[in-house]
């Protein structure tokens, strides 16, 4: 398994352990909540706790952090854990007094100081009026989209229009480095487990 360091202001541990725990044993969030669970979803979920509670994932739940505070956990972590992975939820958090951009930079020159790939989300500037809703680079922020050097669009249809392609989602690769944007289709969505997957295996 590889090592990763989640960084999340949006969520609590607890949230994101729960999500982790649905997705990896295919038990709907909300009958975890509800705690109405069949005799499978209980075998699911033992297997499932039995490989979370082993895996090397590192959550750092601050209610705000700085980019000095998330580079020194990502160095400790890199360091005493051999961490390869950094995802961050919610690049607007990244402050106080952070620009998109700046904090866009300021990952970026982390990601190259551990050579550790940092994935970031980060919002759209406004909802695309394109046929279909298919959102594209100049949604992003200027500055966010010329630092990163790949940047995938998550694009549901059935969230503007429930009828259209109901669960079943785009990774629109708007930018990337080393080679051609492309469009990887027939993925589906699963808000019942919060995960995407291929969608054969749906």
């Amino acid at each position: 398994m590889v090592p990763v360091l989640l960084a999340s202001t949006e969520q609590s541990a607890e949230q994101i352990m729960l999500r982790a725990l649905s997705a990896a044993a295919r038990v709907s969030r909300d009958h975890l909540r509800t705690g109405e669970l069949v005799d499978e979803d209980i075998r699911r979920l033992k297997r499932a706790q039995s490989i979370l509670e082993v895996a090397p994932l590192y959550v750092l739940v601050p209610t705000v952090f700085t980019d000095g505070q998330l580079a020194e956990h990502a160095r400790r972590l890199v360091r005493e854990h051999h961490v390869r992975l950094i995802g961050v939820d919610g690049l607007e958090a990244m402050g106080p007094g952070l620009s998109l951009g700046q904090a866009a930079w300021a990952l970026k020159t982390l990601a190259r100081e551990l050579a550790a790939p940092v994935i970031v989300t980060a919002p759209l500037r406004a909802v695309s009026r394109r046929p279909r809703w298919m959102p594209a680079l100049e949604d992003l922020h200027d500055e966010v989209a010329f630092a990163a050097d790949i940047v995938i669009l998550v694009h549901r249809e059935d969230a503007y229009d429930r009828t259209s392609r109901p669960m079943e989602a785009d990774l629109v690769v708007a930018k990337a480095r080393s080679s051609r944007p492309a469009i990887a289709a027939d993925i589906a969505f699963q808000p019942h487990y919060t995960r995407f997957t291929d969608i054969a295996t749906t």
